[in-house]
């Protein structure tokens, strides 16, 4: 049997710095701090701004709160004002060391006994929370109440396990803490938004442009979520509220970042059954128990060696390595040998078909107001602004679409870098050629 993994984990890189946070999570009013109050609290440390008004962030750089080391900051806005804050103790993706039990317990006891120090009164009892069908996984929550606000706690892990034959470690997933007003309304509702106000998202510009407006920003930093913090940013946008480091628990993202489409698939189906959203694949993605040739990427790899002279053509026995008793294809090592201008020639011309029908599931999706988790190989073709590949000449990576222009014969895309990377463009060939997988959540009152 031939197996295929393809982990999705492009991300960019800056250089860092180092500076406290504690000013503004002390300060007598923090819920009354504008964007510009914020920044003057916190003046050694880099803030980004996500979307205009809405939210600041910090990370890429090294990061305290009361002592701890943190690896990424958030903040919130409502009206101009703070409305909340969260941090990032810990996480598996920035923190890439195999963390033992004992060490991770320890490092959630001094979280809590820091975050004690600043509470007005005894914390309350953790309690387990659930962890969708990830049964082997436990999250914990523990509340602690401020003169400015309260602190939820959280932290998960996952027990060792024997499956499939082999035990599984200890696996330590995350440890963050949000700071919200005692009184603060939620900040996402029970049920994801509705198809009229979905459909209100959609803007049709002069130019052509059709693309949905309003869909968060999350800026996965220097790890590879890529495919987890495109989860998040689908479900805030449906006013649904669960961060890229729970899906990357739901996803078993690996240390550092990497998800193949299927564990994001499973943990948008895991999320989805509990706010009823629909998962569709559009574009079936490679399953490892499947005959490659059958698949998506084995009849893209048919129709790229019809479309070339004999003697280039490629053999996938050169793309094959044995580990143990199972035959490995590197699909990424394959990619890099395509030729990219005949690449996009087979798949436009001899999956025309296909290729009718991605156009086709964009604009139908679009129109409605849903987003489409797009599965591609970046570093085939040239992007604006360009793509950082750390030296890597193709990568796997998951990115939104978001819109279409049938005039240009461009699609509307973004990716979770930040502001500068929410709404890019390119052909809509361009676009088949590099897809290797689509899928959307919608939810169920959308027909």
């Amino acid at each position: 049997m031939m197996r295929l993994a393809i982990l999705f984990a492009v991300g960019l890189s800056l250089a860092l710095g180092a500076a406290p946070l504690d000013a503004v999570f002390t300060a007598g009013t923090p819920w009354t701090l504008s964007q510009s109050a914020v920044a003057e609290l916190l003046p050694g440390v880099r803030l980004a701004q996500l979307e205009s008004g809405k939210s600041l962030l910090a990370h890429r750089q090294s990061l305290t709160l009361f002592g701890m080391p943190v690896h990424e900051w958030r903040a919130a806005f409502r009206g101009g004002r703070l409305c909340r804050m969260d941090v990032s103790f810990f996480n598996k993706g920035d923190d890439t060391s195999l963390v033992k039990p004992e060490e991770f317990n320890a490092r959630v006891k001094r979280c809590i006994a820091s975050l004690q120090k600043v509470a007005a009164a005894p914390a309350r009892k953790p309690v387990c929370v659930p962890a969708g069908t990830q049964v082997r996984y436990e999250v914990w929550e523990q509340t602690f109440i401020t003169p400015g606000g309260k602190y939820i706690l959280s932290w998960a892990f996952r027990n060792p396990k024997r499956r499939a034959g082999r035990i599984e470690p200890f696996q330590a997933e995350f440890i963050n803490a949000s700071y919200q007003p005692e009184t603060a309304p939620p900040s996402a509702s029970a049920k994801p938004s509705g198809e009229l106000s979905l459909r209100q998202n959609v803007a049709r510009e002069p130019d052509g442009d059709v693309w949905i407006r309003a869909i968060p920003m999350v800026d996965q930093g220097n790890k590879g979520y890529c495919a987890v913090s495109t989860a998040e940013r689908i479900f805030s946008y449906f006013r649904l509220e669960i961060d890229q480091h729970f899906f990357a628990m739901l996803a078993e993202t690996e240390r550092g970042g990497g998800t193949s489409f299927g564990g994001i698939s499973g943990a948008l189906q895991s999320a989805g059954r509990k706010y009823e959203l629909d998962v569709t694949e559009l574009v079936v993605p490679y399953r490892p128990n499947r005959d490659f040739l059958r698949t998506e990427l084995g009849k893209i790899f048919s129709a790229y060696n019809r479309a070339v002279p004999r003697d280039r053509r490629l053999k996938l026995e050169d793309f094959t390595r044995i580990e143990g008793r199972t035959r490995v294809l590197d699909i990424l090592d394959l990619y890099a040998k395509y030729d990219p201008a005949i690449l996009r020639k087979a798949r436009t011309e001899a999956q025309s078909g296909a290729y009718t029908k991605f156009k086709n599931d964009i604009r139908r999706y679009v129109d409605a107001g849903i987003p489409l988790m797009w599965d591609c190989i970046v570093g085939l073709y040239p992007e604006v602004p360009a793509l950082n590949m750390g030296g890597r000449p193709v990568g796997g990576h998951i990115r939104l679409i978001i819109g279409y222009n049938d005039r240009t014969g461009e699609i509307l895309y973004s990716d979770s870098w930040g502001a500068g990377h929410a709404k890019k463009r390119m052909t809509a060939a361009t676009a088949w050629a590099m897809t290797t997988g689509l899928c959307v959540a919608k939810p169920r009152s959308v027909r």
